[in-house]
């Protein structure tokens, strides 16, 4: 065994024994003389390299799970015996805003050239849940005197008391107003030749028209929360109209209705009546006019129509059953932007004597001509309406009219001095353009232009007598930090046909030349209450012709200032 260890130590000296013999034979080949030596190694010993064992063993995760141990339990009934005394809660405290103040009383008024009083009041009740009530008064009167024209001073008078109550599910309204005006026959010239030629008496007294009127109205409303029940509503009006000299009117309506709402279909039906009676020069007259009014409508995303009918029974001096309908439908092109619409609508009214001297206050209401007739119309129109901009909206629309006994005026030719109108009755065929652009930024500025071109066919009348073809209007507010604000109105009015009282035969009719008139108004708030306004009219200054031989003043100056009280 030692002699195995031995041999083993001396194994391991082979290599370098075999390197220095190399090493040493190198040497001698350069020394020529150097003589050959044998080693000889004699051993029993065989070296072996023994074959090399592969782990193959691979790397695994080990499985972490662990299993879930199934637990058993049970929950004994048994109340915990529990001890607590709550502390009281301090109630909340809401700070609102506070109401702002409202004012029960309103008052304006100023001066003005012509010698021009005006003074208007408003009273009115605040906050209350059961009713409200006001009270308005009202006078201007003007006592200038036109160059080479008559008297032409006048005076408007109103005064109003108007309430409701608010009930459970109804709400009850009542209104009385009594009006008075008083104007002039100022539309001849003071100097003709024919006045002292015939007498005729031309003071201020003799040419005095005065118009006064009275009327009442007492109505109901349902109020319910419902929109699913039925509403109902009522009126019912009274009206004494009269003149200075004799002629009066007494007008009664009675009218009443249902709106009824199923799914998204809306029913309404109203019924009215009206009966008038009238005192004239040289008779009296009556007359009735019932109408029911059915119609359903509905209402779309995209598109609404309406679909009803107009029923007119007229009863005067003849008996007529008239038919209108009542359509309308609706589409949104695009939708809250731009709307497409047709109607086709009919009505009958009474050319009365508060709607003619509405109209005309020169009416001559002491001729046997003087007569009061029922207007029929059938209207079809159709336009777009929307919006060019989130401030600016747009409305245009085309219109045909048929109308029977549409009102017109001549001068009364009966009178030397044609200083009085006579309502003429005919058939009139219109045909109407109209637009309309307005703008409001809701803060400074609010702005609306509108024009109107129409042309007009009469049955028998020559022409339609002061109906002017061309209309047009602009009205601007401008607000400087609720300082000052300023309102400009102008209006257009093209020239108009008449019927001239001196040669009423000629085939082609006179033309009033048309005109310009600006407005404007500059006020100045000095406070909330209290404020200053100075108002002018027809800037401008030129006379223009309302009627014929009836020029309007010329520029006309208001100032005053205007006054809120009684407040709460």
């Amino acid at each position: 065994m030692r002699r195995i260890t031995r041999m083993s130590k001396a194994w391991r000296y082979i290599p370098t024994l075999v390197m220095v013999v190399c090493v040493g034979s190198s040497v001698r080949a350069q020394d020529k003389d150097l003589k050959p030596v044998e080693i000889v190694v004699q051993t029993s010993f065989k070296p072996a390299v023994t074959e090399a064992v592969r782990l193959m063993d691979e790397p695994q995760i080990p499985d972490t799970t662990l299993p879930t141990p199934k637990l058993e339990y049970e929950v004994l009934p048994r109340q915990v015996a529990t001890d607590y005394a709550p502390e009281p809660i301090t109630a909340a405290k809401f700070k609102g805003e506070k109401l702002p103040r409202l004012y029960r009383g309103y008052f304006q008024g100023g001066v003005g050239n012509y010698t021009t009083p005006y003074a208007e009041l408003y009273l009115n009740s605040i906050r209350n849940k059961k009713y409200s009530q006001g009270l308005h008064l009202k006078h201007m009167s003007s006592a200038g005197n036109l160059l080479d024209y008559g008297y032409s001073g006048f005076s408007d008078n109103l005064a109003t008391v108007y309430g409701k109550q608010f009930l459970s599910t109804f709400t009850l309204n009542e209104s009385l107003n009594w009006n008075r005006q008083v104007v002039h026959y100022y539309g001849f010239n003071d100097l003709d030749t024919l006045i002292p030629y015939y007498h005729i008496p031309v003071e201020k007294n003799d040419i005095k028209q005065r118009f006064v009127g009275l009327d009442g109205n007492i109505g109901f409303l349902s109020q319910q929360v419902d929109t699913g029940k039925m509403h109902l509503h009522g009126d019912l009006g009274f009206r004494r109209f009269e003149d200075l000299y004799g002629t009066g009117e007494s007008h009664l309506r009675i009218q009443g209705g249902m709106e009824q709402a199923f799914h998204t279909e809306f029913l309404q039906i109203d019924l009215r009546t009206d009966y008038y009676r009238q005192a004239l020069v040289q008779d009296t007259a009556s007359a009735i006019i019932l109408n029911l009014n059915p119609r359903i409508s509905t209402r779309r995303e995209k598109w609404y129509f309406t679909l009803g009918l107009n029923l007119f029974l007229e009863s005067d001096s003849l008996r007529e059953i008239t038919f209108f309908p009542d359509v309308q439908l609706g589409f949104h092109l695009i939708p809250k932007v731009l709307t497409a619409y047709v109607q086709g609508i009919g009505d009958v009214e009474r050319n009365d004597l508060g709607r003619l001297a509405e109209a005309n206050p020169f009416i001559s209401t002491d001729s046997r001509d003087f007569l009061m007739k029922n207007r029929r119309e059938l209207k079809v129109r159709g336009g777009l309406r929307g919006a060019l901009s989130q401030h600016t909206a747009f409305h245009v629309n085309y219109s045909l009219s048929n109308i029977e006994n549409e009102l017109f005026f001549i001068q009364d030719p009966d009178l030397v001095l044609y200083n009085k109108f006579l309502p003429v009755y005919d058939g009139l065929m219109a045909h109407t353009f109209r637009g309309e652009v307005s703008f409001d930024d809701q803060r400074k500025i609010r702005v609306t232009a509108s024009a109107q071109y129409a042309t007009y066919e009469t049955d028998s009348i020559r022409s339609a007598w002061y109906r002017p073809q061309m209309k047009g209007g602009l009205s601007a507010r401008y607000n400087m930090q609720n300082k000052i604000l300023l309102q400009l109105d102008a209006f257009y009015v093209g020239k108009r046909p008449f019927l001239d009282p001196e040669n009423p035969v000629v085939k082609t009719d006179p033309y009033l030349k048309g005109y310009l008139d600006l407005n404007l108004r500059v006020e100045y708030r000095y406070s909330k209450i209290l404020s200053a306004f100075v108002r002018l009219q027809n800037l401008t200054g030129k006379r223009y012709m309302v009627w014929n031989n009836y020029p309007s003043q010329r520029i006309q100056l208001l100032a005053g200032f205007s006054y809120s009280f009684w407040g709460q």
